[in-house]
């Protein structure tokens, strides 16, 4: 077995997080599914995702490994987590025997349900009539409504283990916790030193002990709200487990401080498509390309770990930093050049980048779409390195998953209509690239902490929590990175003669 351990920090992870574990849960296969055949055995291995338990009563149960951290008011109904979760918020406080006084009792509203989720509970299947194929391009009624969704966990479709859910204390209104390092910092050290809780040898060992074979942590973060406690989460897990895989999705954001009157060239990579898209469908659109290129370390039948893949993509030791991007969907009759985002850049692929090595996953491919991606990976820029391309099924679109950004032409047929139904499908491709343009990314950090230094900013107004000896080395380790990436970079050894720089 190859477990492996999933974090999600902030509240874009967390919507991106809910996508991917829905989609999870779409491949597996329930008894009693007349859909599911002998010859249509499960290509996922969901023991590398999922931990086994038993619930209350007795049933086995599959649970995500997953810690999911973000502010309590965040969450959402807690309801939305599936009957092993126990509401905190609905326990009966009881008087203190030695207080023979009146009690005055407040109580904060309790977060109704999702629309959506009422419909899981009450089951409502809209079956179509017996022998006929469903159409996929009509709308099917049991598909969230993309209105009614507030909270991530409202499309939620999975069951956590309590120990999955982990609830930081809300912040005051004025409060948008956002460019203050060291309370980030603060805030872990509280969470993992708690009165009779440790974080990491209550929870965090918890889910490695139960792992035969652990290949690695898979985290996604949020850098404007969480940065800082995910460094910190990071550097005690590295203490703990030096050895393993990390393979870290980050959602970069503006590092300025408001208070700060300082211009950064570092644009946010995740709000150029919130620009055309809702969180619901943006976090979507991410989570496709997320568990797409993932996918090969969870099928059943590959003998890929995150340590090879990790490997194959830093063969040159010196640029640990990939970029993501894809199609989604894959339509007929466009060139997928075309059509190719790239999602850490926020801008198309360009042809001009150096590409260092490259992996791609296509899913859902017909023979007639693999032959035209064969001609135009022969046609386009090779790596200079390792090149892969996997072949998966198609990626399901369970009721939870936005139908406003799939084009109706894209979906594959799917079984009876239904929020339990197996889901349609549609076609993906998504790739991890090492290229000169990351270089160009990380400029823009660069130049940033370049002219921090230059204008020797007050460190304090800033709560970075380091000195500026330590910030002229961060300065220097960003701008050697930076070459490391070669052209796309831009240059500069170490930043102090460097000019404003190119804006992402």
């Amino acid at each position: 077995m190859k477990e492996i351990l999933y974090i999600q920090a902030g509240t874009i992870p967390n919507f991106v997080g809910t996508h991917f574990w829905n989609a999870q849960e779409s491949y597996f296969h329930y008894d009693g599914d007349e859909s599911t055949s002998e010859v249509d055995e499960p290509e996922i291995n969901h023991d590398v995702s999922f931990r086994e338990g038993l619930s209350l009563k007795g049933d086995p149960t599959f649970c995500p490994r997953l810690l999911a951290f973000d502010r309590k008011g965040n969450f959402g109904s807690s309801s939305s987590f599936g009957a092993l979760y126990a509401e905190d918020d609905e326990r009966t406080i009881v008087a203190d025997p030695r207080w023979d006084g009146s009690i005055v009792e407040y109580k904060q509203d309790l977060v109704e349900k999702s629309r959506y989720h009422e419909q899981l509970e009450e089951e409502l299947l809209f079956s179509a009539p017996s022998g006929s194929e469903p159409d996929p391009t009509q709308p099917d009624p049991s598909v969230v409504d993309e209105s009614t969704v507030r909270y991530w966990s409202d499309y939620n479709r999975v069951d956590y283990h309590p120990r999955s859910i982990q609830k930081l204390p809300d912040l005051p209104d004025w409060d948008l916790g956002m460019g203050d390092w060291m309370a980030g910092k603060e805030t872990f050290d509280r969470y993992n030193n708690q009165d009779g809780f440790s974080l990491m040898d209550d929870s965090v060992r918890l889910f490695v002990e139960e792992c035969d074979s652990l290949q690695g942590l898979q985290i996604s973060s949020e850098t404007a709200t969480f940065g800082s406690f995910s460094h910190s989460f990071l550097s005690a897990f590295r203490d703990d487990f030096p050895k393993l895989s990390v393979l870290h999705f980050q959602f970069l954001a503006e590092p300025v401080p408001q208070s700060i009157d300082l211009d950064s060239p570092v644009s946010r990579n995740f709000s150029f498509i919130r620009r055309s898209y809702n969180m619901l469908q943006s976090s979507a659109l991410v989570s496709a390309h997320i568990e797409s290129v993932t996918l090969p370390m969870r099928l059943k039948r590959s003998s890929e770990n995150m340590s090879g893949v990790l490997n194959r993509l830093n063969w040159r030791n010196d640029t640990p930093f990939v970029q993501l991007s894809g199609i989604f969907p894959v339509e007929s009759g466009v060139p997928l050049g075309d059509g190719v985002i790239d999602f850490s850049a926020a801008t198309r692929v360009s042809d001009k980048d150096v590409m260092y090595s490259r992996r791609d996953v296509t899913r859902g491919f017909s023979p007639s779409e693999i032959s035209r991606y064969e001609k135009w990976v022969e046609g386009g820029t090779r790596p200079y390195g390792p090149f892969e391309s996997k072949r998966a099924l198609a990626y399901p679109l369970p009721t939870s998953f936005p139908r406003s950004i799939v084009p109706p032409q894209s979906l594959r047929p799917r079984q009876p209509k239904g929020i339990f139904s197996r889901s349609p499908s549609t076609t993906v491709l998504s790739s991890l690239t090492t290229t000169t343009h990351t270089g160009s990314l990380l400029r823009g950090y660069a130049t940033f902490i370049g002219s921090f230094v230059k204008r020797k900013l007050d460190l304090e107004s800033v709560r970075a929590g380091t000195e500026m000896d330590e910030v002229r080395e961060l300065n220097d380790g960003l701008w050697t990175i930076v070459d490391n990436y070669g052209e796309g970079g831009g240059g500069g050894e170490t930043g102090e003669d460097e000019g404003e720089g190119d804006g992402e």
